[in-house]
């Protein structure tokens, strides 16, 4: 088979220390990888190039994999005589991994190697991330200093674009017809904290 060294590097953002971190399968090597299956994890008495001490191995979209202890793994088209090999090698110090190929892969194949890659750099598959609240931004009332409910209507009028005359907290015809302009006719008759409520609830959705 002919090796060749592909010419593309997968970069990692979050690569900023100088040595590898944890995989994902843990330092143990005993959580599986996400989405594979037949994972086993395994021991070499005597570590070697070829199998670097402890690392784990299973199917993963129909490929095999290994992901070793020394920042390297593999993808291949089986675990024994694979008519093809990618190997990945994130070794401590590298802020990207490096992908040999031995043989033609699969396009299909190239994913599953950048998801063991993900792996190597102690990256949890996207199902594992921690999902992150969005902050939460003040509206309506939230941004605005106390004060009496008409100067607060009046203010939360002009954020909502209308026009609600000076900003004196008496809600007279200008104000209510800029309240009418952006709730509509029917909060004529609603009274001022009402009229505050929902135009806060407005702003706010």
């Amino acid at each position: 088979m002919n090796r060749r060294a592909l010419g593309f590097f997968f970069v990692f953002l979050s690569g900023v220390g100088p040595a590898v971190a944890d995989p994902c399968v843990l330092a143990t090597f005993d959580k599986p990888l996400q989405g594979a299956n037949n994972v086993v994890t395994r021991h070499a008495d005597v570590p070697s190039s070829q199998f670097p001490g402890l690392w784990q191995e299973g199917v993963l979209e129909g490929y095999f994999y290994a992901v070793y202890g020394n920042g390297e793994g593999t993808v291949a088209a089986a675990r024994t005589a694979p008519a093809w090999e990618i190997r990945i090698s994130c070794a401590a110090g590298q802020f990207e991994c490096a992908f040999t190929e031995d043989g033609t892969p699969p396009k299909a194949a190239n994913r599953v190697a950048g998801v063991v890659a993900q792996c190597l750099k102690g990256k949890a598959s996207p199902k594992d991330e921690p999902v992150i609240p969005e902050p939460i931004v003040p509206c309506g009332l939230a941004t605005l200093e106390d004060g009496s409910d008409g100067k607060l209507l009046q203010q939360l009028l002009v954020i909502a674009g209308a026009d609600p005359g000076p900003l004196d907290g008496f809600v007279g015809n200008d104000t209510r017809k800029a309240l009418a302009e952006v709730l509509g006719a029917s909060s004529a008759s609603l009274g001022t904290a009402e009229a505050l409520t929902a135009l806060d609830a407005f702003l706010c959705k």
